[in-house]
């Protein structure tokens, strides 16, 4: 399973205002794609070599993808 890196009082939540756990499935892309939440990249951001926190998921068949928290909203990330 994966593993959240936080040192945030703040958990991450999706544009819905639900907080977002390891092992959620969400749909993202507008709906169009699917994956799972496998890491959940907050404080720590720059030790991924990333821009910004965000969500690593697996998405098959894509394999890893990242999505940073700015894109939540335009790439309608939620729960499924």
């Amino acid at each position: 399973m994966g593993r959240a890196v936080h040192t945030n009082l703040e958990p991450m939540k999706y544009p819905n205002g639900v907080e977002v756990k390891i092992g959620d499935k969400v749909l993202f892309e507008r709906g169009s794609a699917s994956g799972t939440v496998e890491t959940i990249i907050d404080a720590n951001f720059a030790d991924w070599s990333v821009d910004e926190p965000g969500l690593m998921l697996l998405s098959p068949p894509f394999g890893r993808i990242f999505i940073p928290e700015s894109m939540f909203v335009s790439d309608e990330v939620e729960p499924e």
